[in-house]
């Protein structure tokens, strides 16, 4: 859509331009099979923090800082987190 001009005493023609084309795309899509197919691809991907966690925690165990220990294989960070989360 590109940039949007916020301006009150300036309202960009090709913006509005741009926001119906954009609205009016969305509208023509949306109720369709290709829209519940795009629900179901966001909620299938994989969100979590669990991959950027192990990650950093590799970083830091190889600063190679003395008592550092790696956490436990498929141990839950914040397990009560998940009660904060929607469900398809």
């Amino acid at each position: 859509m590109g940039a949007f001009n916020v301006e009150c005493d300036t309202v960009d023609p090709v913006d509005v331009r741009a926001l119906a084309t954009t609205v009016t795309r969305a509208l023509s899509v949306y109720g369709t099979p290709a829209f519940s197919e795009m629900i179901q691809n966001c909620m299938d991907q994989e969100l979590s923090w669990k991959k950027p966690a192990k990650k950093w925690e590799e970083a830091l165990l190889s600063l190679g800082v003395e008592g550092s220990e790696p956490g436990i294989e498929g141990e839950e960070i914040a397990p009560l987190a998940k009660e904060n989360v929607a469900t398809p």
